[in-house]
């Protein structure tokens, strides 16, 4: 029997008489049609609830996939072809590995939790996805920034910096990068071992950080690990832009100088549309993080999983950003997929 239609035996409505019982089973009695409506409304909505989560599972899951394929594809056309070995080049492979981290395991780790709407592969999995999430996005920003001083460096300092750009001090700066990241690993895993926590996610059926509702910590973490770097980067970007146009006036001079001048250019671009990519899709989930960090209520919870994938995306776009601001990574990837030059 549905439980909305079952008599009442609370003691609260039996306290005045059998009234309420009564009532519910004279209502039934009297309308029999009401049963069959609810179910049917019931099946109606549990079917709409099944398309729409299949639906959501099959496009997230082609985007997790994308993403895989196409950084994947990014890290072949480097390896495989020789124009491609640059020192600045050696920033975009350590980037399209964190994002290659992010398609392979973060969002696949997502997607089911957000399927199942709870959590239920484990507290070691559950740490791994955490770990991976956090190191690859941390990362992901972090080869940006170095990606972004590097461009800066060689258009406003060009002779000088020349001889300082050497594969060697730029695997530096990445390994520099990536240790800066995973140093989110010491919070995660022993968060707990330095301080108590009340509330265990795993307790829950959740997959969260102990440090969730430490407000101190977050702001900390948000603003050092992104807004810091955004601004830093957007301060490189403006004058990269503003050095690069006055070079452009004044390429006359000569043609080996007008050459360089137009790789300056193509860089410039390449960059700009990767840090427009970025702030797009991060500043969302980071303005997000800043006001739960205060209020946790304040943000719906499927207003955060969106600010959440739309980061993810981030690192689907950018491998589709490279061929489309370079003309070598072009050449390259219509190669390897057998796509006709003149498209």
């Amino acid at each position: 029997m549905d439980p909305v239609f079952a008599p009442s035996l609370d003691p609260l409505h039996l306290s005045g008489g059998s009234y309420s019982a009564v009532y519910n089973w004279s209502v039934l009695r009297q309308r029999p049609y009401l049963r069959n409506d609810t179910e049917g409304a019931a099946e109606t909505v549990s079917l709409r609830d099944f398309v729409y989560t299949t639906m959501l599972g099959v496009f997230l899951g082609l985007v997790s996939l994308l993403t895989v394929l196409m950084n994947l594809l990014v890290l072949y056309a480097v390896r495989r072809e020789k124009s491609l070995h640059t020192v600045g080049n050696l920033y975009i492979v350590s980037l399209s590995v964190a994002d290659l981290m992010v398609g392979a395991a973060v969002m696949p780790l997502n997607l089911v939790y957000l399927l199942r709407d709870e959590w239920r592969l484990g507290h070691a999995v559950c740490q791994f996805w955490l770990i991976m999430d956090y190191v690859a996005s941390t990362a992901s920003i972090f080869n940006l920034f170095i990606l972004c001083l590097d461009r800066y460096r060689s258009v406003r300092q060009p002779l000088k910096y020349l001889k300082y750009r050497t594969r060697g001090r730029a695997c530096l700066m990445i390994s520099g990068a990536w240790l800066l990241s995973m140093m989110w690993i010491v919070p995660i895993l022993g968060w707990r071992v330095f301080t108590h926590v009340d509330l265990k996610p795993e307790d829950k059926n959740q997959c969260d950080t102990d440090f969730r509702f430490v407000t101190w910590f977050k702001v900390i973490t948000a603003i050092f690990n992104f807004y810091v770097p955004s601004i830093l980067m957007l301060w490189f970007y403006m004058h990269i832009y503003l050095a690069v146009r006055q070079h452009l006036r004044e390429r006359e001079r000569s043609r080996i100088q007008s050459l360089r001048i137009r790789k300056e250019h193509k860089a410039a671009k390449q960059l700009g549309f990767i840090i427009a990519a970025f702030l797009l899709c991060w500043i969302p989930y980071f303005i997000a993080f800043m006001v739960m960090a205060f209020c946790q209520e304040c943000v719906h919870h499927e207003l955060h999983m969106f600010t959440i994938w739309l980061g993810y995306i981030n690192s689907t776009l950018n491998p589709v950003i490279y061929p489309l601001c370079n003309g070598n990574f072009k050449k390259v990837f219509k190669s390897i997929l057998r796509i006709p030059e003149h498209l």
